[in-house]
């Protein structure tokens, strides 16, 4: 096994179902903003058409001092994350995360709805709206490898809260 994450909580994570999303009577999905479009019910914002897969649980590790941190990436875009998840790839992999040309299927508009403690109690729960949403994700740590080829171990997974949904 390929390293290991320490102080281990357990996220609770909804991926985007963009087909379900734009199969939405009134609403769907807008392929040039990436994002659903609310379907008319009288109000200003109207109601959220977003359809989500069913909850996967994945075990991860959250790096505190990270909180709130800007970092330009490497295709020069930045990402404000209010928290970061450190992901254990040979679990991704073995939950089907990680498809054919080795790339996270966790992506932008994903909704992380709760972490828990290795116990099962809550830790946080991430009220919707404002919900909190992988922003993007980068790959990281490539293990001890002294004797062998080294691969990537780790996955980054920026999150943070809708600025949209935010109510004054």
């Amino acid at each position: 096994m390929r390293g290991r994450l320490i102080q281990k909580f357990k996220v609770f994570i909804s991926r985007l179902n963009e087909a379900e999303t734009g199969a939405v009577v009134g609403g769907g999905w807008d392929p040039d903003f990436h994002e659903a479009v609310p379907v008319d019910d009288g109000t200003q914002l109207g109601e959220d058409s977003t359809k989500y897969h069913d909850e996967i649980e994945l075990t991860c590790q959250i790096d505190r001092k990270e909180w709130g941190n800007v970092e330009l990436m490497r295709n020069g875009r930045q990402i404000k994350a209010d928290i970061i998840l450190t992901l254990h790839v040979p679990e991704l992999a073995k939950k089907g995360m990680i498809n054919s040309k080795g790339q996270l299927v966790l992506r932008e508009g994903d909704r992380v709805n709760r972490i828990n403690d290795l116990k099962g109690n809550l830790e946080v729960e991430f009220e919707n709206p404002p919900g909190m949403f992988v922003k993007g994700s980068e790959r990281a740590g490539h293990g001890l490898a002294a004797f062998r080829t080294p691969k990537t171990n780790l996955f980054y997974l920026y999150c943070s809260y809708d600025e949209k949904g935010k109510t004054a």
